[in-house]
């Protein structure tokens, strides 16, 4: 038991500086006058995947939800609403943003679950080829 929640230290801490690194990222390209909201949560499973030694579907879950969560966080930062520029505000009228910034969360929500519950590198590496 104690071993399994051992593996997800390296895996959610490359989760957690990838999403710093996908909101930061994100606010460059934004500064550019372009528009990629996919990025931080892309980045979120992408830094979990490269860091975690072994594969895991609840870790995978886990860095979905912190994927999910860092989009919003990165469109609120970037684009809050003008009535009130509250986070609350922005998580409670999450059903107002356009279409396509909704699916834009929600892929990179879902590339942070892909990618989070693999071990990308570190998994080939130590497998033996046949």
């Amino acid at each position: 038991m104690f071993r399994r929640v051992i593996e997800f230290i390296p895996g959610l801490t490359g989760g957690a500086v990838g999403g710093v690194l996908g909101i930061l990222l994100f606010e460059w390209i934004v500064s550019q006058g372009l528009y990629g909201l996919v990025i931080p949560g892309a980045l979120v499973g992408l830094g979990c995947g490269l860091a975690s030694p072994v594969a895991s579907r609840i870790r995978g879950v886990l860095n979905g939800a912190l994927a999910l969560f860092v989009g919003v966080l990165a469109e609120w930062r970037n684009f809050p609403f003008k009535a009130d520029p509250g986070l609350g505000f922005f998580v409670s009228h999450l059903g107002d943003l356009k279409p396509m910034t909704l699916f834009m969360i929600s892929m990179g929500g879902f590339l942070g679950f892909w990618w989070g519950r693999e071990s990308i590198f570190l998994e080939r590496r130590l497998t033996p080829k046949n």
